[in-house]
């Protein structure tokens, strides 16, 4: 999924980097309170490292390796991934804006689609069926 930064946030994101101006001097120019701007300045470069995590991702996707695992290395790998994404959800504590960054970690989304596809190989060679 792409995210684009609406216009406010684009402003908002220029002004932080580029001219290095505070939140409040943000805040003042475009009629928001400090802390508005400052939200909308995190969820925007959330949104900027998350297009920058899939852009990277599709590009070394380009990039093909192979190599052989039996199914009981796929199911430990599998474990091993889980448990990072427990370790990452546990480090949340029931924090929903916590919850929200570590959904959208490249990391996490990573372990996410290797779990997911390590599931469909394990089910394959164990129904005798071939998937790449």
């Amino acid at each position: 999924m792409k995210y684009t930064l609406t216009d406010q946030e684009q402003t908002i994101v220029t002004l932080r980097e580029e001219q290095k101006l505070s939140f409040r001097a943000i805040g003042e120019r475009l009629e928001l309170s400090a802390s508005k701007t400052s939200y909308a300045y995190h969820r925007a470069t959330r949104k900027l490292r998350v297009n920058r995590f899939h852009a990277l991702r599709e590009e070394q996707n380009q990039n093909m390796v192979s190599f052989s695992l039996s199914v009981g290395e796929a199911v430990t790998l599998q474990r091993i991934l889980s448990l990072f994404q427990s370790w990452k959800m546990k480090d949340c504590r029931g924090n929903y804006s916590e919850l929200q960054k570590a959904w959208n970690d490249p990391e996490y989304l990573a372990a996410e689609g290797l779990g997911k596809r390590l599931s469909a190989l394990e089910r394959a060679a164990r129904t005798g069926q071939e998937k790449s």
